[in-house]
């Protein structure tokens, strides 16, 4: 069975994260989650921190952030997750 890694670039919308995320919650295909933000400001870092500890109690895998302290852009920062993602198979979502 092929297992998925799930790749969110984001960059100041911790608003739409947290649904997101638990919309892949109960998928058996899916083995890890990767967001790279892209240089947010300090609050909106601080919340998808709290995000992510909150929902790593509920999944069965470890979701993993990736902090760019510089915007590079939407395309650096898909090709990043790309990059960090330890399954072939990569399911690219927006936050």
């Amino acid at each position: 069975m092929y297992k998925f890694s799930v790749a969110i670039p984001t960059y100041n919308s911790s608003d739409y994260l947290r649904e997101c995320i638990y919309g892949f919650r109960k998928s058996k295909y899916i083995n890890e989650i990767i967001i790279s933000d892209d240089g947010s400001d300090i609050n909106e870092l601080k919340k998808i921190r709290r995000i992510i500890q909150k929902a790593n109690k509920y999944f069965n895998f470890e979701i993993k952030l990736i902090e760019n302290t510089e915007n590079s852009g939407a395309f650096i920062n898909k090709y990043k997750l790309i990059q960090a993602s330890s399954n072939d198979w990569v399911y690219q979502i927006d936050s």
